[in-house]
């Protein structure tokens, strides 16, 4: 597992060989999460579209859950530098969750540089002289799917990893007004942006940093080693988001460490009581590194569905949503499955839906009890995303040989 540095170097002066000090490093940390992207099929779900900004044909993924109820929400997902849309798509693992709880999901695909020919989002790295107004082409996107798709504007959501994340950050501060909650994943506020900060009223947000990212260091970067620019620590940012929305308490939780072979654990830190009731939150991953926990990293949590129940917290009307606190406990056994599972729960859910990769429901059915068997040896060999009530799981059918 990557490691953070340990070591600080006192500011240098931007000779040649500094210079080539600092962008090697800086290449070796830009090519991590490079893949080469070909385009798959496409479910009649979740489609290709483009738009026209500023003289640009912008592209993107989006997807439409089946029985779509009037005003719903929107979820728009940032992928990160050298990163693609329908890579975004997968390890954040939307879909499922959203043709579950019915609100549409929007991948947005960055335009390319000129320093490496790769997608990112203009947030304004150190290395980067490009003119592209990414600001105003989500703003602009997100305003064209609310008006075509009759999409509630007070639930209009922007999460995002790594350059994703930085970009949510500076969504959270010029665009508070389209985006009613922002969740930040592995991503950093940088100075550039927090110089810009606090002058509009503040939103909701939801940070999850790993404490030995060795890209997103969790200490920050303050001057700039890494040739990134200059960026907060995440307690920095934390605190200094929760006094923009007056939280007035602080909890602190830490999850059960169900998955103890990952070498990590999550600590929550949330900040309540804010401005219209707006909360800020962190969720620590002691010992991860860059990644998304629930596809990746840490198995403690589905880090998607958590952002979706906070998403479900901050955005309707500005109060926060009356929903459900005491914890669920769901087993999923065994898994992988070979013809039969057996669920097992303290609370009764309405429905169990299973989808393949492409986000297709494949098999549902609703009342379920506190214990449950399914038989699906009918399923084919494969992964498999069940859902029950606000979890998911990954479900992996193998054969019997």
């Amino acid at each position: 597992m990557a490691r953070i540095h340990s070591n600080r170097h006192a500011p240098f002066q931007k000779t040649c060989i500094q210079l080539k000090m600092r962008i090697i490093p800086t290449l070796l940390r830009l090519f991590v999460g490079l893949f080469f992207i070909s385009q798959p099929f496409i479910s009649m779900a979740q489609q290709w579209m483009n738009i026209e900004h500023q003289g640009l044909e912008r592209e993107y993924i989006l997807y439409i859950p089946e029985e779509l109820p009037e005003n719903a929400p929107l979820v728009i997902m940032l992928h990160g530098y050298t990163g693609h849309a329908m890579y975004a798509m997968d390890y954040s693992e939307f879909n499922a969750l959203a043709e579950q709880e019915k609100f549409v999901v929007c991948y947005p695909l960055g335009t390319k540089d000129d320093y490496l020919d790769a997608h990112f989002w203009n947030v304004g790295y150190d290395f980067h002289d490009e003119d592209v107004d990414d600001l105003s082409f989500l703003i602009r996107l997100a305003e064209h799917l609310q008006s075509e798709y009759d999409l509630d504007k007070d639930r209009t959501f922007c999460t995002g990893f790594s350059n994703g994340g930085d970009m949510s950050f500076l969504l959270a501060c010029q665009a508070p007004d389209v985006f009613r909650a922002v969740a930040p994943v592995a991503g950093a506020l940088l100075e550039n942006v927090y110089n810009e900060c606090g002058e509009n009223m503040p939103i909701p947000i939801f940070m999850c940093n790993g404490t030995e990212d060795d890209i997103t260091l969790f200490e920050g970067d303050i001057y700039n080693y890494d040739g990134w620019g200059s960026y907060f620590d995440s307690p920095f940012t934390l605190h200094y988001f929760a006094e923009l929305n007056e939280c007035q308490q602080l909890n602190q939780t830490s999850f059960p460490d169900i998955a103890a072979w990952d070498g990590s654990t999550v600590n929550a830190y949330r900040y309540v009581d804010g401005i219209n009731d707006n909360e800020v939150w962190l969720y620590e991953v002691d010992g991860g590194a860059h990644e998304w926990p629930g596809y990746d990293g840490n198995q403690d949590i589905h880090l998607s569905t958590e952002i979706w129940k906070f998403f479900q917290r901050s955005g309707f009307d500005g109060m926060v949503n009356n929903i459900e606190t005491e914890e669920s406990e769901i087993s999923l056994h065994p898994n992988p499955v070979v013809d039969v599972c057996h669920i097992s729960s303290n609370k009764r859910f309405g429905k169990v839906s299973i989808y393949n990769l492409l986000g297709e429901q494949v098999f549902s059915f609703t009342e379920i009890a506190l214990s449950q068997k399914l038989d699906l040896a009918f399923l084919p060999n494969g992964m498999y995303y069940l859902s029950i009530g606000n979890e998911v799981f990954k479900l992996q059918k193998v054969s019997g040989d």
